[in-house]
Order: C-alpha cells, then sequence, then structure tokens
C-alpha cells in the first residue's frame, strides 16, 4: 500500500463560470501596494482598476466593503440559487469529491444556499458556512447545518473543505492556513475559481470575471495556484481546466 502523503492534499477546478451577480456599489478602493499572494511589490503599472504581480500572476482588484454583502447577495445570490433546485454541476462536484474520498466529514465555505450540500450522498457529513445571514439563514430553514462566519474555527475536524466559486471573494488569502488547520491528517481542499491568463491583461475588462467593483477582489492563474501550493505547504493532485 502506498503511504499516505504527509501534506494536505489540494484538488483544484478553475474555470471561467460564477455564479454571483454583480455588484454595483464601490467599497473603499483598497488595492494594495503588494501582492496579497506572494507579497511581492507591484509596479506602477495598472490594469483598469488593478494591479497585477509578474512574479506569481495574480491580479488584484479594490476590496468592497462586506458589510455590502448581505443586501447585495438577498437581492442576486439567494434569487439565482433558490430556483436552481436541480444544478447537474453539484452531481459534478460530488463525483469529483468520491474520486478522492468515499466517505468523510465535508464543510463548504461561502456554502450559499446549500444546493451543493443537499446533494451529498448519505455516507457524507456535511454542513456549511457563509458571510451572507440570509444564506445561513436559508439553509438551516432547510434542514443545511450552516453557521455565519467566513472560517470555522475546529482543528483537525474535516476530512474535506470545499470552497466552490468563493476564494476570489476572499480578501485575505490566510484563509487556506485556517482551511489546513480545518483538515485533518491528510484531508482535501477541493476549489475552484474562475481561470485568470496573463493574455488577458490588455483587454481585461472584456473578461466576465473581472469584477473590480469588489465582487471579485482578485483573480489567480495556474501559476498563481503553484505559489499558493508552495507558500502554504500544499501537495497539488490535480489542477483541472472547464470551458463553457
Amino acid at each position: 500500500m502506498d503511504k499516505p502523503p504527509s501534506k494536505h492534499s489540494i484538488r483544484l477546478r478553475l474555470h471561467p463560470r460564477s455564479i454571483y451577480g454583480d455588484f454595483q456599489k464601490m467599497g473603499k478602493d483598497l488595492v494594495k501596494e503588494n501582492c496579497p499572494l506572494c507579497k511581492s511589490p507591484f509596479t506602477d503599472e495598472s490594469y483598469a482598476q488593478s494591479k497585477y504581480c509578474h512574479k506569481c500572476e495574480t491580479l488584484d482588484t479594490p476590496y468592497i466593503d462586506e458589510s455590502l454583502y448581505d443586501e447585495a447577495y438577498k437581492d442576486k445570490y439567494i434569487v439565482h440559487w433558490e430556483s436552481d433546485t436541480n444544478d447537474p454541476i453539484q452531481e459534478c462536484r460530488w463525483n469529483l469529491i468520491k474520486h478522492f474520498k468515499s466517505s468523510g466529514k465535508l464543510i463548504d465555505i461561502g456554502c450559499g444556499t446549500g444546493s451543493f450540500l443537499r446533494a451529498a450522498p448519505r455516507n457524507f457529513s456535511v454542513s456549511g458556512c457563509d458571510v451572507n445571514k440570509h444564506c445561513v439563514d436559508y439553509c438551516n430553514e432547510n434542514w443545511i447545518e450552516a453557521t455565519h462566519t467566513s472560517c470555522p474555527t475546529e482543528y483537525s475536524e474535516y476530512d474535506i473543505v470545499t470552497m466552490f466559486d468563493v476564494i476570489e471573494h476572499n480578501p485575505d488569502l490566510g484563509i487556506i492556513e485556517q482551511v489546513k488547520f480545518m483538515l485533518k491528517d491528510n484531508g482535501y481542499f477541493i476549489f475552484c475559481t474562475p481561470n485568470f491568463k496573463p493574455s488577458m491583461l490588455d483587454n481585461i475588462e472584456e473578461w466576465r470575471h473581472y469584477r473590480p467593483a469588489g465582487e471579485h477582489v482578485f483573480c489567480i492563474s495556474e501559476k498563481s495556484i503553484m505559489t499558493m501550493a508552495e507558500i502554504f505547504n500544499l501537495e497539488i493532485l490535480d489542477i483541472n481546466f472547464e470551458e463553457s
């Protein structure tokens, strides 16, 4: 039998699809002087409202005031997912997870209204969390355990942590360290995010996932993923690209 990996495992799915509505109201312009991932200083050049890190290929955009999330998500996010009870994407995501684990305890960070969790096979124990109270209330009213937080603090509690279309909304990449804290030994971190490519820079405003009004606070490329794994001591099992 092969020796289990000593590092936590990261299974990544990059794709150009987003489930969030556009925010119209801007928060403070908090574009940073240094890359949020590798901490390298940005040059003076800018692309639209954003800064680009040449070292790790991360694109940093202005950050929105978190207080805007509740009302904006109530109007757009919940309306979208309440009507999406038979989304085939959830079956696809669970098939992906079962490739690595046939059972276990899973938490979905940024669970929204719980459509992914409602599709869980019976041999998984699942829960979620979200920064949006309306989403959390909706989950708990519909038999999905969810807490109102950006990230739980339990140590070595979960076999799998998922973040689907969430990481690009989080201004603090230190959340990855918290994910490691939550995972059991040899646990899995699985996430998907829009796939940024440096070749997009000259026409970045034409990319439908470039949302600098605070919705997507940064965009990451394949090289960003490699940098992330190195910084947070993660083993990459797979990076998969979906086209739409």
